[in-house]
């Protein structure tokens, strides 16, 4: 798509639409060239693969809480009772 201004877009998707952290713009030739890469979907992967970690660590961390509460009552409060 050819606007007024010489300027090729190819997508459907605007560069002003997307978040600073989804797009990156590369310049070549003092800015006669420009593309813009659309990273929208490495984000979500990086955003689902954080969520999956944090779940991770809240279970290790809750599996290790349960089983130390376990080992305490067994070797130091059941012997005082």
């Amino acid at each position: 798509m050819l606007n007024a201004k010489g300027v090729i877009w190819e997508s459907r998707t605007k560069p002003n639409d997307l978040r600073s952290s989804e797009s990156e713009f590369i310049s070549i030739e003092d800015g006669d060239y420009v593309s813009v890469y659309d990273l929208r979907s490495n984000t979500r992967l990086q955003s689902g693969l954080g969520m999956c970690t944090t779940f991770f660590v809240c279970f290790i961390l809750a599996t290790g809480a349960m089983l130390f509460s376990k080992e305490a009552n067994e070797l130091v409060i059941a012997p005082i009772e």
